[in-house]
């Protein structure tokens, strides 16, 4: 169940005090006799990443609000390939945070200056802005949830913004709706998002996406509601 990669070492290689053999991986040591975490997860939304195997359901990977399990408890059934999440995205919370892989490199700190969806349309939705329970609206409600890759910067849009596309490994809900999700910036967030992930802050969309060009090719975004 864990990574036979090389950012995983035990205790005891780096010289800590154990019991048992636990495992670190830079932002967290993990007890594999207890299925739990030592530390808390420092995304600080307590998203613990769950691969159920099968899961036709995206969402099947939920939120635990418990900050230090591992699998939701369960690593004999679960895994959790990280530990952490690369991006994640409330739309309730018009909240996005960012971790990177590579402990070296910077995060991005949680900000609820984003949004997806608008108050402003062409389908009179006068409530899709940030509303979970308009993710089937065409052109109007946020981006639907799910698991999505980052792209690249779009050369079309001057390298401002990055498709978002639906991970072919989950399954996906578009809701009829023709996609052609982004991140980009917005300076009217009632009017400017027909269903991107957009800012209304130019600096905070340039730190985004920096941050993301230190890890070109393995951006993942999640979408909860």
């Amino acid at each position: 169940m864990l990574s036979a990669e090389p950012h995983w070492e035990s205790r005891e290689a780096s010289g800590e005090a154990s019991y048992g053999r636990s495992l670190s991986n830079f932002y967290r040591t993990f007890d594999p006799t207890t299925g739990r975490y030592l530390e808390a997860d420092p995304i600080g939304l307590g998203l613990a990443e769950i691969a159920l195997t099968p899961s036709p359901d995206p969402l099947a990977r939920r939120i635990d609000t418990n900050l230090y399990l591992y699998a939701g408890g369960n690593p004999t059934n679960a895994i959790d390939p990280r530990g952490l999440y690369y991006c994640v995205y409330s739309i309730a919370l018009h909240t996005l945070t960012c971790l990177p892989h590579d402990p070296a490199n910077p995060d991005l700190p949680s900000s609820s200056n984003w949004v997806s969806g608008s108050t402003v349309n062409e389908r009179n939705c006068g409530d899709c802005r940030d509303n979970e329970n308009r993710i089937d609206v065409e052109d109007a409600g946020p981006i639907p949830t799910g698991y999505y890759r980052i792209g690249p910067r779009l050369a079309k849009y001057k390298y401002k913004r990055r498709a978002l596309t639906p991970d072919p490994r989950y399954a996906y809900e578009s809701y009829g709706r023709a996609g052609g999700y982004q991140f980009h910036f917005c300076p009217d967030p009632d009017r400017c998002s027909i269903g991107c992930i957009a800012t209304p802050d130019i600096d905070l969309l340039n730190r985004l996406n920096t941050l993301l060009d230190l890890e070109r090719g393995r951006n993942e975004l999640t979408v909860l509601p």
